[in-house]
């Protein structure tokens, strides 16, 4: 392979159409946090798997909360995309991330609901106040008159 840039020829990873033959879900994952050529290398996959093999999600070790942020983004342009990564866990805060998300929400640009690439927080472990914000939003949306009983739950967690 000659690089980890997104970019680059999709043909370079062709090989890739055999090994993931038959997948449902595709397993990336990486030797440390922080590195530049990593998270690269991953867009440069999770693009070639999106483009040229039909997955529509990329799951990432992010908060739930991130991730629903950064999927709005994607699939409707709502929002900040610097601001939003910046609020994703440290290892996230990287240009390559901005790259991905800026990548998958050109690729979801025109394209039907069904056939739109989304993004998933997949540490639902992980408590930062962003979770609460995106809960009390799908609250406020689907069930504004349990918004009280919600605010109650959380309360001693928050």
């Amino acid at each position: 392979m000659s690089g980890t840039d997104p970019q680059q020829p999709a043909g370079e990873l062709s090989h890739l159409r055999g090994v993931v033959h038959g997948a449902a879900i595709v397993g990336l994952g990486e030797s440390a946090h922080g590195t530049h050529t990593q998270p690269r290398l991953k867009h440069r996959v999770a693009r070639y798997l999106v483009e040229n093999l039909g997955f529509r999600t990329i799951a990432w070790e992010e908060g739930w909360g991130s991730g629903v942020a950064i999927d709005r983004y994607v699939t409707s342009g709502h929002g900040d995309p610097t601001a939003i990564v910046g609020d994703a866990l440290f290892m996230l805060r990287t240009e390559a991330m901005l790259e991905l998300v800026g990548w998958m929400r050109e690729f979801n640009r025109g394209r039907p609901d069904h056939d739109t690439v989304r993004f998933l927080g997949a540490n639902v472990l992980e408590l930062r106040p962003i979770q609460f914000d995106e809960l009390r939003r799908y609250v406020a949306d689907v069930a504004p008159d349990r918004r009280e009983e919600l605010a109650a739950h959380l309360a001693p967690i928050d």
